[in-house]
């Protein structure tokens, strides 16, 4: 298996349940390959892996809208084309009853399969999670502040 020292931005796991190849089996990740936004999941039946046709560590703050509904995923950077893909197989949910992790995580590397081996060195800001099922009226936003259950090498970005 080869370790990607890409950072991870957002991963939320089935709490550390794994699969038969060692993987957490469901699981929600936004992260940076090579400057590349990576959006990818896991609802059990397939991997959907979508990422940015242009790389964003380019110093500037940018606005990222990540969706997903049913096995189709789209990302889109500061309003510009979409990109969009698919998972494999039929199942349309993600079962993840974990934490969400936001900038990194405890074993980053064991607790996304391999696929992250570092949290950001960066900057996140305003970050605004929805969860909605199809069909039902949009919820508020969660907010991550107050839900927090713990920060560790948390500091203060520039404006």
């Amino acid at each position: 298996m080869t370790s990607l020292s890409y950072p991870v931005i957002l991963q939320q796991d089935a709490d550390k349940e794994l699969g038969e190849d060692g993987k957490s089996k469901d699981f929600v990740s936004l992260g940076l390959q090579d400057g590349h936004l990576v959006f990818s999941y896991q609802l059990g039946s397939g991997e959907a892996i979508i990422v940015s046709e242009d790389p964003i560590n380019d110093g500037d703050w940018h606005k990222i809208t990540a969706m997903r509904a049913g096995r189709v995923g789209s990302i889109q950077i500061d309003g510009d084309d979409i990109v969009t893909g698919e998972s494999g197989g039929t199942k349309v949910m993600v079962n993840t009853q974990g934490n969400i992790y936001l900038g990194g995580a405890p074993d980053i590397f064991t607790l996304t399969g391999g696929k992250f081996s570092s949290g950001v060195t960066g900057c996140i800001r305003n970050v605004m999670l929805m969860n909605a099922r199809p069909g039902d009226q949009p919820q508020q936003p969660i907010d991550l502040q107050v839900h927090a259950e713990e920060g560790v090498h948390v500091e203060k970005c520039p404006s």
